[in-house]
């Protein structure tokens, strides 16, 4: 049996998603072992992430987990957040960069 866990972050695992990758939540697994859940645009299938490390997950289970875990709203919050909110371009990176070098985002106006 999996647990997955979409509210804490799948950072804690890994710094960054694996090529190709989307780093979804977390999954712990019954013996205890955790790591960050994530699923392979090419395929579909999902693994689990420990420090770059990948390592199959049985697809049945995490189908039943996420299903699980997706019924709780602040879950899919949680999850949509952290996608909503993260720089997935060179060209936002720099923005970034440049408007906290001068003291945060632009005023309006």
């Amino acid at each position: 049996m999996l647990t997955i866990d979409l509210k804490r972050s799948p950072k804690l695992y890994t710094v960054t998603a694996p090529a190709g990758a989307e780093l979804i939540g977390v999954v712990e697994r019954d013996n205890g072992e955790a790591g960050a859940l994530a699923r392979i645009s090419a395929t579909g299938l999902y693994v689990q992430v420990n420090a770059g490390v990948l390592r199959s997950l049985p697809q049945r289970q995490v189908r039943d987990a996420l299903a699980t875990a997706m019924a709780d709203p602040a879950s899919v919050a949680a999850m949509l957040g952290r996608r909503g909110g993260s720089s997935t371009t060179e060209a936002k990176r720099e923005a970034s960069r440049r408007n906290g070098s001068r003291g945060g985002r632009p005023k309006r106006g």
